[in-house]
């Protein structure tokens, strides 16, 4: 049963993200900067619309990231408690976990410096990015 919710919870993140390829179970995360448009791609006619939409995708990602690591972190939990798996099935399931800090601290850095500083550079209000 803990397997199939934490199933649930990637599709689910990866469903909300739009990553390729969403049915498999740890799919990667192409990067905030891959994920976002350039701030010139911003339409002329609802600059507001945009950057909260912009504001919106990246609370999204950021979202995600966290319930990978929290079902990344389940894992390790239950590896523990079994003492199972071993070898080089054990390094994996930390090196996922490594990754999904990476790809949290990422989200987090687009959302908190990049996004902002794009919107400052393209002249939007910093309200607008704001829940």
């Amino acid at each position: 049963m803990m397997h199939l919710c934490h199933l649930l919870l990637v599709v689910i993140a990866a469903l909300t993200v739009g990553v390729a390829g969403a049915p498999t179970a740890r799919a990667e995360n192409p990067g905030p900067a891959a994920a976002a448009p350039l701030a010139a791609e911003a339409p002329e006619a609802d600059p507001e619309a945009y950057w909260r939409a912009q504001a919106e995708n990246a609370r999204e990602r950021v979202a995600a990231a966290q319930a990978e690591l929290y079902a990344v972190k389940a894992d390790i939990s239950r590896m523990r408690r079994r003492n199972h798996p071993r070898g080089e099935a054990r390094a994996a399931i930390f090196a996922s976990r490594d990754a999904a800090r990476v790809a949290l601290d990422e989200a987090r850095h687009h959302l908190e410096v990049e996004l902002p500083l794009e919107a400052e550079q393209a002249g939007a209000d910093a309200s607008w990015l704001r829940e």
